[in-house]
């Protein structure tokens, strides 16, 4: 019957989301601001985890506060599974933040609620607060120091990265992440990323036309719940899943892309997680093809 339901559901949003598309293709672009709006779709249908994840991210410029520039964001996901006892049905994700930089700072301050049961009491909130400042600049790369607070630790992490800009290659190397953008040829770009504790993606993206791409990947993904009532309020439920896929990249017009992918994922499982500890309680679930929808508009 669970499968029934997310099977069910699937089909209902990715109709919604074909149709959204079809609304939108054609249309003329709206003015030119630094924003973007996503919805999305992630299905893993293992045998005995049957999972469907709908996302939506809001991203939008709120304008000039004396010479820094202000952004507000959204993100809200759902997560219904089935097939499987030990994990909850349903989970919740619900993440706001508000960031202002300049040339030289940039802060961000914001509140997460990824549970259950969000925002249940003080023990399902994660508030988070970041500075940090660039401290050298030469021609194409700076040098940045900062600190990271999370509620969740309850003390601060130093912050430390080096960002290069050249003529192929975008690089940002630091504590405790990293990213490369590595364009091979003018239609084949490279890129990889990895944020803790074991979030890593590996990319290779080929432009087939003018507004359609490919790219084949490799991730693993992480995803922290803090369920209500656990009885270690110090400890993390973590869905961890590695994923080999196909992404087709169609640009409907200007300002919109639509997605979709297809692939198959292995050596997936959840456990719970003290802050960056050791693993306990680990349940591993099937392997499965998986697949999956997104539609982005830049604004």
């Amino acid at each position: 019957m669970a499968r029934n339901k997310i099977i069910v559901k699937a089909v209902v949003s990715v109709v919604l989301l074909i149709a959204v598309s079809g609304l939108v293709y054609g249309k003329e672009p709206g003015p030119g601001q630094d924003g973007h709006f996503e919805v999305g779709l992630d299905l893993l249908p293992a045998d005995d985890f049957d999972s469907l994840k709908s996302r939506l991210a809001l991203k939008h410029g709120l304008g000039q506060a004396g010479d820094y520039r202000l952004h507000g964001s959204l993100k809200l996901a759902h997560r219904q599974t089935g097939d499987n006892a030990l994990f909850p049905d349903n989970l919740y994700s619900v993440a706001a933040s508000l960031s202002a930089s300049n040339r030289s700072w940039h802060f961000v301050t914001g509140i997460e609620s990824s549970s259950d049961r969000p925002f249940d009491s003080t023990d399902e909130v994660d508030v988070r607060l970041r500075a940090s400042r660039e401290v050298k600049r030469w021609n194409s790369s700076q040098l940045h120091l900062g600190l990271f607070y999370s509620s969740q630790f309850g003390f601060p992490l130093p912050l430390v990265s080096y960002n290069y800009s050249g003529e192929k290659v975008t690089l940002m190397l630091g504590v405790p992440m990293a990213r490369l953008r590595w364009v091979l040829t003018p239609n084949t770009t490279l890129k990889a990323s990895y944020l803790p504790v074991r979030q890593f993606r590996l990319s290779l993206v080929r432009r087939l036309t003018g507004r359609l791409s490919l790219a084949v990947e490799g991730v693993i993904e992480e995803e922290d719940y803090l369920v209500a009532d656990r009885l270690d309020k110090d400890n993390a439920l973590v869905l961890e899943t590695r994923t080999v896929r196909v992404h087709l990249t169609r640009e409907v017009y200007d300002s919109w892309k639509l997605g979709i992918y297809a692939g198959y994922s292995f050596d997936n499982r959840f456990f719970e997680r003290e802050g960056f500890g050791d693993k306990d309680n680990q349940q591993d679930f099937d392997d499965a093809w998986v697949g999956g929808l997104n539609l982005r508009m830049s604004y």
